[in-house]
């Protein structure tokens, strides 16, 4: 459950970043430079890259905890009794 938690919260997080940056970069070109509001076409273009940075970032994700070696939970059990006659 743990690494499921870590892979959602790495997909908000990468969505987060890419729509904040891209907040700021049009706010900072509003700004400055004129820029007009963002058009339907550039509100996709960001969508579809904070859809395609979430993606890689739960493939990463996954690929570290894959990578990690699991640890034996048990101890090996203790061999079978013999019985001599």
């Amino acid at each position: 459950m743990g690494w499921s938690v870590l892979a959602i919260g790495s997909w908000i997080g990468a969505e987060v970043g890419v729509f904040a940056s891209a907040g700021i970069v049009y706010a900072l070109g509003i700004e400055f430079w004129g820029w007009e509001e963002p058009t339907a076409g550039a509100q996709v273009v960001i969508y579809l890259l904070a859809l395609g940075t979430a993606i890689l970032s739960v493939t990463v994700v996954y690929r570290i905890l894959r990578a990690k070696r699991r640890r034996d939970v048990f101890p090996i059990p203790p061999p079978p009794p013999r019985f001599s006659e």
